[in-house]
């Protein structure tokens, strides 16, 4: 089983879907979980995000507040099934990057993210994200997509979860 679960949350929906889902991967394997946010520290359009990333930049504290909301509501849960829980902020212009590497420094053993299809400063896991995230992930991913469904799979099965389309079995 999972001992350590990272949860990379941008506050959307699919991510507290797959929030839920990791913490009771967490609670049945006895683990706990590491929770997430990846955030630019500053507003503005990429080319100015990396002229200030060069320079000391204060982070712009409505987006900090933000961010510490989305990982508290998830602590919450957290809390609520008695999985042990840490958070943090992370400051990266790159959300993948943001996630490995926390996910190494905190030696998770399975990271979960939501995924879906729209676009803005406050979500960004959209498909080519979670792409990227899989594919450069050393450890498994388990992605919550619209339209699926989470059951568990008997015991003798190979993995722990299995995604079933909302329209077939």
């Amino acid at each position: 089983m999972f001992k350590k679960i990272l949860i990379a949350t941008d506050g959307s929906e699919e991510s507290l879907r797959a929030a839920r889902i990791a913490i009771g991967v967490a609670e049945a394997g006895k683990g706990s979980v590491v929770v997430m946010h990846a955030l630019l520290p500053y507003r503005g359009p990429y080319l100015a995000a990396k002229t200030q990333q060069a320079a000391e930049v204060v982070p712009d504290e409505a987006l900090v507040a933000r961010a510490e909301q989305h990982v508290a509501t998830i602590r919450a849960l957290a809390e609520h099934a008695s999985v042990p829980c840490e958070t943090r902020v992370c400051f990266d212009a790159n959300a993948v990057r943001a996630i490995l590497h926390t996910q190494s420094e905190c030696g998770c053993d399975l990271i979960a993210v939501g995924a879906h299809d729209h676009h803005s400063l406050s979500q960004i896991f959209h498909p080519r994200c979670v792409d990227a995230l899989v594919a450069r992930s050393p450890v498994p991913v388990l992605v919550s997509r619209p339209g699926a469904t989470f059951t568990s799979r008997p015991a003798s099965s190979h993995s722990a979860l299995e995604a079933v389309e909302s329209t077939g079995a």
